[in-house]
């Protein structure tokens, strides 16, 4: 048999929600029950599809970069851009892939400084609204199912 985590960790969250949860007697009980049961949700959620959407991320940002460096003077973009460019995952495992998500991230971070400024360039303009956009699809992208 080959275990399906996902499905078996969703399994055992309806399990904690359908029988455990309704015969606890305490409020507080029944609250940190039903948590650790969405806690458990979220689990398989990364479980089934969290380095696909690691992954859409990096390459969402690694577009980013690119415009950046074709339209940002050189001043203005972070040393190490370059560098994270050309990074990837040594493996597909999550913590390969969060590795290189996370220093793309906080590379973005620093571009996102250098674009949101008070009197900003055309250029810095748009950068700073294609983050703003790349923020909103990563929000959803990680948003949990519950």
């Amino acid at each position: 048999m080959i275990p399906h985590a996902p499905a078996a960790i969703r399994m055992l969250s309806q399990r904690i929600l359908t029988q455990i949860v309704p015969g606890l007697n305490s409020p507080y009980s029944m609250s940190d029950g039903a948590m650790t049961a969405m806690l458990l949700n979220g689990l398989a959620q990364e479980m089934e599809d969290g380095i696909a959407r690691r992954l859409a991320d990096i390459e969402s940002m690694k577009v980013i970069f690119r415009r950046s460096l074709a339209s940002l003077p050189a001043g203005a973009v972070p040393d190490d851009l370059a560098v994270v460019l050309e990074s990837a995952p040594q493996d597909m495992s999550m913590s390969a892939v969060n590795a290189v998500h996370d220093a793309h991230s906080r590379v973005l971070i620093r571009l996102h400084e250098a674009v949101e400024v008070d009197n900003p360039s055309d250029a810095q303009r748009v950068l700073n609204l294609e983050i703003w956009t790349y923020l909103g699809e990563f929000a959803n992208r990680h948003r949990l199912a519950i």
